[in-house]
C-alpha cells in the first residue's frame, strides 16, 4: 500500500472513530434529557397534592398509565426516520407521559431510598453500557436471553395481579434486575455496531441517536423501577 493510500485509510479511520464517539455521546445525551424530564413531571406532579389526586387517585389514573405505552406503540418505530427535532420531541413528550405515570412512587417509597437506588441503578447502568460499548464479546445471545426473561416477567405479572404472591414479586423484581442489566450491555452494542452497518451515514436515518437513546432510556428506567421494588423503603413501613 503506498503512503498515499494507507494516509487516507488512516485519516478515513479517525473520522469514522470520531463521527462514533459524537453519535453515541448525543445517544447519551438525548437519554440524560429524557430521564431529566420525567424526573422532572414526576416531581411537580407529586408536589401538587390536587393534581396527584385528580391524576393518580381517580378514573383518570386508567388514561395516565395506558397514555405512555399508547404513545410508543404509535411513534416508537418511526423515530429513527424522522427529523432530529421532531424525534427529539416525541421523545420528550413520551418521557413526559412516562414521568406522570411514575409520580406514584414518591407516594410508595421515601425520597431517601428513591435516590439511593437512583444513584444504584445508575452505577450499574454505567458500568454495563461500557461493557457492552468496549467487548469484542458477541452479546447476541446474551440480549436474546434477557428478552426471553422479559416476556416470562410480563407473564409472572399478569398472573400476580390475579394471583398475588409475595414471593412470585420478588423473584418477578431480581429476573428483571438481571434482564435489564443485561439488555443495557446488549443494546449497547447493537446501537454502537448500527452506526458501522449504516458506514457512518447516519444523515440517512436522522433520528437513529434519539432512537437508541429512547432504547438506553427504557432499560434504565426499568432498571431503576425493579431495583426500588427490591431496595426501596416503603412510607408504611
Amino acid at each position: 500500500m503506498s503512503y498515499s493510500a494507507h494516509y487516507k485509510q488512516t485519516r478515513f479511520g479517525h473520522f469514522r472513530e470520531e463521527g462514533l464517539q459524537s453519535y453515541i455521546r448525543s445517544t447519551y445525551q438525548y437519554m440524560s434529557l429524557g430521564l431529566a424530564i420525567t424526573a422532572a413531571f414526576a416531581y411537580v406532579v407529586a408536589s401538587s397534592p390536587q393534581l396527584a389526586h385528580t391524576l393518580l387517585f381517580s378514573p383518570m389514573r386508567w388514561v395516565v398509565l395506558g397514555a405512555p405505552l399508547v404513545y410508543m406503540m404509535v411513534f416508537a418505530r418511526r423515530i429513527p426516520y424522522m427529523t432530529k427535532d421532531r424525534a427529539l420531541m416525541h421523545f420528550s413528550i413520551y418521557a413526559s407521559l412516562v414521568g406522570v405515570s411514575l409520580s406514584s412512587v414518591f407516594f410508595l417509597y421515601t425520597s431517601v431510598s428513591i435516590v439511593r437506588t437512583f444513584l444504584i441503578a445508575s452505577g450499574m447502568f454505567a458500568s454495563t453500557s461500557m461493557y457492552g460499548y468496549l467487548t469484542k464479546r458477541d452479546l447476541t445471545q446474551v440480549g436474546s436471553l434477557a428478552r426471553m426473561a422479559v416476556f416470562g416477567i410480563i407473564l409472572a405479572t399478569v398472573i400476580n395481579f390475579f394471583f398475588p404472591s409475595e414471593k412470585i414479586s420478588l423473584l418477578v423484581s431480581c429476573v428483571g434486575v438481571v434482564a435489564f442489566t443485561l439488555l443495557t450491555a446488549y443494546d449497547t452494542q447493537k446501537i454502537k455496531e448500527l452506526y458501522h452497518y449504516m458506514g457512518g451515514n447516519v444523515e440517512n436515518a436522522p433520528g437513529i441517536a434519539v432512537f437508541g437513546a429512547l432504547t438506553l432510556y427504557l432499560d434504565f428506567l426499568n432498571l431503576f423501577l425493579f431495583l426500588l421494588r427490591l431496595l426501596g423503603q416503603r412510607r408504611n413501613d
